[in-house]
C-alpha cells in the first residue's frame, strides 16, 4: 500500500519545488511572523543605534544575534513547510517552540560549514586560478549540502549526521538541485535590485531609518523563501528516494 503523500510528488521537479516553496511561505506567512521578528530584530537594532551614536561595541553580540535569529527563522520555516506539505496548518506558537529546539544543533551545522568554507577561500590565494577554483568548489558544496539545515529539523540530527544525509538525498540530483539555486538567486537578484531601487527612491521620505529598516525586511522575507525551497527539497527528495510520504516524513513534530 502507498503511503498518503508518494503519489503526489513522485519525482524531484525544479519547476514544482520552488512554486511549491513561495506559495506555501506566503500561505504561512502570518504564521510565521512572530519568528520573523525574532531573526528581524538584531539588524533592526543595529540600523537604530547606528543612527544613536556609537555602535561597535555592540557589534560582536548583534553579530551573534542575528545568526540565531536565521537559524530560528530558518527552522521555523522548515516546521511549517513540512506540515503544510503533511497538510496541516501549524500554529505560530507550535512553529516558535519547535524551531527553539533546533536552534543550538543549526549553529553548530553554520560553525561546521564555516570551517569548511574558510578553508576552501584560502585556496583564492592561489594566482588566476584560485578565485575560479574556490567559486566552484563552493557551488558544489552548496549543492551537495542544500538539505543539510531541514536534514537537522527534521531529522532531530547532530550537523554531522546531516551534512551526510544531504549528501545522499542529493546524489544523482545535484543538476536539478544547482537548477533550483540557480532559477532562485536569478529570482533573488532581481527582488534585491528592484526592492532597493524603489526603497532609495523613496528614502527622502521615509527617512533612511526607516528605509534601512524596510531594506532588512525584504531581506528576512527573501532568507525565508529561500528555507521554504531547502524544505520542499528536502522533502520531495525523500519521497522519491525513501519512498516515504509526507505523513510520515513530518511525524517527528507529534
Amino acid at each position: 500500500m502507498v503511503e498518503s503523500g508518494v503519489l503526489a510528488t513522485p519525482q524531484f521537479r525544479v519547476g514544482a519545488v520552488i512554486s511549491r516553496g513561495v506559495s506555501i511561505y506566503f500561505r504561512n506567512f502570518l504564521t510565521l511572523l512572530p519568528v520573523s521578528v525574532v531573526a528581524l530584530l538584531p539588524a533592526a537594532l543595529v540600523t537604530f543605534w547606528s543612527y544613536q551614536g556609537d555602535v561597535v561595541g555592540f557589534i560582536p553580540v548583534l553579530w551573534i544575534l542575528d545568526l540565531v535569529g536565521f537559524c530560528w527563522l530558518s527552522a521555523g520555516v522548515t516546521s511549517a513547510v513540512i506540515s503544510d506539505l503533511r497538510g496541516h496548518r501549524a500554529s505560530a506558537s507550535e512553529i516558535f517552540g519547535r524551531s527553539l529546539a533546533s536552534v543550538p544543533r543549526l549553529l553548530l551545522l553554520i560553525l561546521i560549514i564555516g570551517i569548511i568554507s574558510l578553508g576552501v577561500a584560502m585556496l583564492m590565494l592561489i594566482p588566476l586560478l584560485g578565485f575560479f577554483l574556490a567559486l566552484g568548489i563552493f557551488v558544489w558544496l552548496y549543492v551537495i549540502y542544500w538539505v543539510a539545515l531541514p536534514a537537522v529539523v527534521v531529522g532531530k540530527t547532530g550537523p554531522i549526521i546531516s551534512l551526510g544525509r544531504s549528501q545522499a538525498l542529493t546524489k544523482g540530483r545535484r543538476w536539478e538541485v544547482l537548477s533550483v539555486l540557480v532559477v532562485w538567486f536569478v529570482i533573488l537578484f532581481v527582488v534585491v535590485v528592484l526592492t532597493d531601487l524603489m526603497i532609495g527612491s523613496l528614502s527622502g521620505s521615509l527617512g533612511s531609518a526607516a528605509s534601512a529598516g524596510a531594506s532588512s525586511l525584504i531581506d528576512t522575507v527573501v532568507l525565508a523563501m529561500g528555507a521554504a525551497l531547502a524544505a520542499v527539497g528536502y522533502h520531495d527528495l525523500r519521497v522519491e528516494k525513501e519512498g516515504v510520504g509526507s505523513e510520515e516524513i513530518a511525524r517527528v513534530f507529534d
